[in-house]
């Protein structure tokens, strides 16, 4: 069964960076007043799964400042191998959020494309599905990334 479409209710969303759990590279950023208008309402439903705006603004900034101490900033380029989830939506804003320039890639590719998009984009860093890491596995001699990023899908017991 593909990872993404078992029910999300029974599933939980995890980063870990090779060799390290987000939570260790995570600061956490004080509330800017009014940037968030309605923080309860949802803001993503992913197969019975409910997300708030102000819940994803917060996984948003977590996400964003763990970027910034991996050396994501202003102008550098982040590839993104994931198909659309909730993830797909963190990462996406969290790179925004810390000034990189975003690299999406189609979660359809092989290895050969990815190298493609990675060389042609001079993406510095990668965040993937871990079931799609297989395909990144094969180019990492071909790449110059500075870090990987995989998005881990675990059950919750």
């Amino acid at each position: 069964m593909h990872p993404e479409t078992s029910k999300a209710a029974s599933r939980s969303f995890k980063f870990k960076v090779l060799g390290f759990s987000v939570n260790e590279l995570l600061v956490f950023c004080d509330r800017k007043p009014g940037t968030n208008k309605l923080p309860n309402k949802v803001a993503i439903s992913f197969y019975g799964a409910e997300t708030t705006y102000g819940k994803l603004n917060e996984l948003i900034d977590m996400f964003a400042w763990g970027l910034i101490r991996l050396g994501i900033k202003k102008g550098v380029a982040v590839s993104l191998l994931m198909p659309n989830c909730p993830r797909f939506i963190i990462s996406y804003f969290g790179i925004l959020r810390a000034g990189g320039i975003v690299v999406p890639l189609n979660p359809m590719f092989k290895h050969a494309e990815i190298e493609h998009e990675i060389v042609d984009s001079m993406a510095e860093s990668l965040i993937v599905a871990d079931y799609l890491y297989p395909e990144v596995e094969r180019i990492r001699d071909q790449v110059c990334l500075k870090s990987v990023i995989l998005t881990i899908t675990e059950e919750v017991q």
